[in-house]
């Protein structure tokens, strides 16, 4: 905080100086320095401000397609991905990317007439860069259900099975991930391989999978 130094100047013509006159002058003199400190402290402004929570998911540009039709469409933290093909069994590996400046859920939710998404789990999370935060990695939360990280294979098949995958179920939340950098930046993003394992629900011809992701900002330090 800075005050304001003020300096006086009262010019007088000629008068007479009087022990009244005296006491006045000194009594103004006195009180003149606490008045502008006054003044300085009571015109202090707070400014006080705030950065909303964000979190975004986008399509990896490396994602291979395995014979897959496969259509990504971002929107305000969500990240919708269409799937088609015609085979009675797919297997397919899609890595997503998710930046963060807060803990997060990332949540899913399945829709289609023709298939069904019979296995969701994720293979593997890594950084991409120096700006990813250090915990970001080793304190991901993965639910068991949805966990293949070890590869064994255990106990996963068809893991969509026992729960309304039309309605959102959480499968991956965390800590913040971002340090820097911007929402397309290159060194910012945890990447996290899906595994989908689709069968289809028609004899023949073409099936379609709607599969959204929506992540969140969560109070989780």
């Amino acid at each position: 905080m800075e005050y304001i130094n003020a300096t006086l100047v009262v010019a007088f013509g000629p008068l007479k100086w009087s022990w009244p006159l005296c006491v006045i002058w000194l009594c103004l003199v006195a009180v003149a320095p606490s008045t502008v400190c006054a003044q300085s402290q009571s015109g202090s402004i707070a400014v006080r401000a705030s950065v909303s929570r964000t979190v975004t998911l986008s399509l990896s540009p490396n994602a291979s397609r395995a014979g897959v039709e496969l259509s990504a469409f971002e929107s305000a933290g969500s990240l919708r991905l269409v799937l088609s093909g015609s085979e009675s069994k797919t297997n397919l590996q899609v890595p997503i990317l998710i930046r963060s400046n807060t803990a997060y859920d990332i949540k899913a939710s399945v829709r289609s007439q023709t298939a069904v998404l019979a296995q969701l789990q994720v293979v593997s999370v890594e950084a991409t860069g120096k700006l990813v935060a250090g915990h970001a990695v080793t304190e991901v939360a993965v639910r068991s259900l949805y966990d293949e990280r070890r590869g064994d294979g255990v106990g996963r098949e068809e893991n969509l099975s026992t729960i309304d995958a039309s309605a959102p179920f959480t499968i991956v939340s965390g800590p913040r991930i971002s340090l820097g950098g911007g929402l397309d930046s290159s060194q910012n993003a945890l990447k996290v391989i899906l595994l989908l394992s689709v069968q289809a629900r028609v004899a023949e011809g073409s099936w379609t999978i709607d599969l959204k992701l929506q992540g969140s900002g969560t109070d989780i330090p």
